[in-house]
């Protein structure tokens, strides 16, 4: 960011009408003509993490590692990168293309997909999309990915069904610690069981969040010794409307990093 951006300064306990109005002014403004904004204060840790996460939801993203300004949150979108295998069926998480491109810098990777199913996934996001099958060998993929992760400064990671996206967890980890990973998961059905059981008996809390579709999927979660904390039932009817579920997925993004600045904020105090 150039310093002739405009800086807004907020306190994590202004009212709830100020920080209204501040999404307000945002959602108006093109991104361009945006302002950083610099957090103060402290708030009860849940209402700040929900209040900067709205932020970071329509757009904006954490300064660099290093920062003196670890407070700021900077106008540029925060990246996700979608890594997403198809079901049996063919069947792709359409809600993708529902989140807008100003809100995230999005990246798709698909594995384990005909050509027909990756030009729709393809289609469905609004940023970059990689059909990994057609040009890296399985044994690269990981390496593949751990660089993209570096050139493309990704935040989160989304994992849909893909083996290979929750086995570069403990590498991920290590590389790149201040990025996320939210697995979608669903166990109406034995494919969907076998997923949830290889994730949660491999991996566990080592996930940051699991958006879980089905109503018996939180129990099935917990079962496994996964925190509540990790879990985030979507509401049953989301299947039909993609727009609904794109909007909890944002805010699963949001809250993910929002929770790293309101960490620092506080650190700073």
């Amino acid at each position: 960011m150039t310093g002739e951006k405009a800086i807004r300064h907020i306190s994590l306990a202004d009212p709830a009408t100020t920080w209204t109005e501040l999404y307000d002014e945002i959602d108006q403004l093109d991104a361009d003509d945006r302002f950083a904004i610099a957090l103060t204060g402290s708030s009860e840790s849940e209402l700040s993490v929900a209040r900067v996460g709205g932020v970071i939801s329509r757009g904006y993203e954490l300064p660099s590692v290093g920062s003196a300004c670890p407070g700021e949150l900077w106008p540029h979108p925060s990246g996700v990168l979608y890594i997403v295998s198809p079901d049996a069926g063919g069947s792709i998480p359409s809600w993708i293309s529902r989140v807008p491109a100003g809100h995230f810098r999005q990246y798709l990777m698909a594995v384990n997909a005909s050509d027909e199913t990756f030009s729709r996934l393809a289609s469905a996001c609004a940023g970059e999309s990689w059909h990994l099958d057609s040009f890296v060998q399985p044994s690269g993929i990981a390496a593949f990915v751990m660089e993209f992760m570096g050139n493309r400064q990704i935040d989160v990671v989304q994992v849909v069904n893909a083996k290979v996206g929750v086995d570069l967890v403990p590498t991920l980890r290590a590389a790149y610690p201040r990025s996320r990973v939210v697995v979608d998961v669903g166990a109406d059905d034995a494919t969907g069981q076998v997923w949830l059981t290889y994730v949660t008996s491999r991996y566990g809390n080592v996930i940051d969040v699991y958006c879980a579709s089905g109503p018996d999927d939180p129990a099935r979660l917990e079962a496994a010794l996964v925190s509540p904390s990790h879990i985030r039932l979507l509401a049953a009817d989301l299947e039909r409307h993609d727009e609904a579920a794109a909007a909890a997925h944002e805010d699963v993004y949001g809250r993910l990093i929002a929770a790293q600045v309101t960490r620092a904020v506080g650190t700073a105090r």
